[in-house]
């Protein structure tokens, strides 16, 4: 296993612990994920009017992030109901997932936070590949947990779901 030390605490970890600086290049930051987020805490906490506009800023730029999406037309999502279904279609392929949770809203931003790590393969291929922006969500259906999985199939059936593996 490669290891690569710290030169903030000193300490010699495994390259995993380290974000990339430049990753075509195959550049690892020279600082461990434990001393970067110390120091970004720190900075946060010191300069804190420059990460406020900072991250409205990056709320404006990244509506996907936080559950303002594509069909949504960037308003949030607002209902008691959380459980149902959503789909979820990659606008230049025309490619769809259906899927329902418990936190719908939450699943949403999971799929699209995962970039590439999820357990739903080609549709974490998909967003990879094309990028966040080429992607929309839509909650089809607010319904009860007790229903929610009959209510997914019906949809899987109307809308074809090439990104759905385990219901097919």
């Amino acid at each position: 296993m490669e290891t690569k030390k710290c030169k903030k605490c000193g300490v010699e970890h495994s390259i995993e612990h380290y974000d990339w600086a430049d990753k075509l290049r195959g550049y690892l930051k020279s600082y461990c994920r434990g001393c970067s987020m110390k120091t970004y805490n720190k900075w946060k906490v010191d300069n804190f009017e420059k990460h406020k506009e900072w991250f409205e800023q990056y709320y404006k730029n990244n509506p996907l992030m936080f559950g303002r999406t594509g069909l949504a037309k960037g308003r949030p999502m607002k209902t008691t109901q959380k459980s149902g279904v959503y789909l979820i279609t990659n606008t230049e392929t025309g490619e769809t997932y259906v899927g329902c949770s418990s936190d719908v809203k939450r699943r949403i931003w999971r799929h699209f936070y995962n970039r590439g790590r999820s357990k739903i393969k080609p549709l974490s291929k998909g967003i990879k590949q094309y990028g966040l922006e080429a992607f929309t969500s839509e909650v089809l259906e607010y319904c009860d947990k007790e229903v929610m999985f009959e209510k997914e199939t019906e949809w899987m059936m109307l809308y074809g779901c090439e990104y759905n593996t385990n219901k097919k």
